[in-house]
């Protein structure tokens, strides 16, 4: 009897280790992490952005040397944070894609970078929104 109670406490004990070392922590998943921690390459290359409105489709085009300096500066210093519900989501105020020469580098839209979904950031919608407008 007392071998299988201390089998049992095992039992309980590894299996509790086990589901502890398998949750994810979605604290330290939702922590702010700059948007350019995203981006593979050197920024200092790109050579055009591609501005899509999400709400009429229009594209707007940049390749002034001085707006696109400017912009990716600010870009730097903008921070995001991954929704906790990753669930597929459909929608986005503006979309973003940086280009060096014709080769698209990175691309992300307001609310999804690749396959990861954000949470709403007026400082990333205001930023996009900025550009667009300018």
């Amino acid at each position: 009897m007392k071998r299988m109670i201390l089998i049992l406490i095992l039992m309980l004990s590894i299996t509790g280790c086990a589901d502890q070392g398998g949750r994810k922590n979605l604290d330290s998943e939702t922590l702010a992490k700059p948007l350019l921690n995203f981006f593979q390459g050197d920024i200092t290359k790109i050579t055009r952005i591609d501005i899509r409105n999400g709400a009429t489709g229009e594209v707007k085009s940049f390749k002034n040397k001085e707006t696109l300096q400017k912009w990716l500066g600010k870009f730097r210093d903008i921070e995001v944070k991954s929704d906790p519900n990753q669930e597929p989501k459909t929608g986005y105020a503006y979309a973003v894609e940086l280009y060096e020469g014709n080769q698209i580098k990175f691309s992300f839209t307001n609310s999804q970078i690749d396959k990861l979904y954000l949470l709403p950031s007026e400082e990333l919608i205001k930023h996009m929104k900025s550009l667009y407008e300018s």
